[in-house]
């Protein structure tokens, strides 16, 4: 005797779901300027809208960093040592855990290039220097609260082109607010 069942018959115990086919999602790759371990570590201001930004850069950093590949240099670890010595502390342990990205003959020259016509302003030039540690290591995102020299569209469209003249993927820049909402997009689509 065969016994027919129809779909809506079937015990749910009998599917399986099945993984998505497709080449497997790579976790996004971060690397931090100095605001970011900076704002993090630092005792909560008292000004309004630096507290924000201290409060997201906590949320991102508890939540949702380990859900990225995040890197740093040693520009970052010499910034961060930089100040008072309990801050500098706090700033180090935080950033204990995390690989420092290679410093390479094509990052200086990126870094010389960013400098060279006034593109990145001299008095910036740990900024150029973060954008070309990121680029040369193949860094997907920059993460920083710096919106004067990094995080800014105007300058930022032009050091993409000079990156990408010179055969670098430029890293996006964006603040930890912005990183959120990519790693909640980025874990909705899995």
């Amino acid at each position: 005797m065969v016994i027919s069942t129809s779909h809506a018959q079937r015990p749910a115990d009998l599917f399986v779901r099945e993984k998505r086919l497709g080449p497997p999602r790579l976790r996004p790759t971060v690397y931090l300027d100095t605001t970011i371990p900076t704002y993090f570590a630092a005792s909560m201001s008292a000004d309004i809208s630096r507290a924000r930004m201290q409060r997201i850069t906590r949320i991102w950093w508890t939540r949702y960093r380990r859900h990225c590949d995040v890197f740093i240099s040693d520009l970052l670890l010499a910034e961060a040592r930089d100040g008072s010595e309990y801050a500098a502390r706090k700033r180090l342990a935080a950033l204990d855990s995390i690989d420092a990205a290679c410093l390479s003959e094509r990052s200086e020259a990126l870094f010389q290039s960013l400098l060279a016509d006034g593109l990145i302003p001299d008095i910036a030039h740990a900024d150029a220097e973060h954008i070309s540690y990121a680029a040369t290591n193949s860094i997907r995102f920059l993460l920083t609260w710096n919106c004067k020299h990094l995080a800014n569209r105007m300058i930022f469209r032009r050091v993409t082109q000079r990156c990408e003249s010179l055969g670098f993927y430029c890293p996006q820049v964006c603040t930890p607010e912005t990183m959120i909402r990519v790693c909640v997009d980025e874990r909705r689509t899995d």
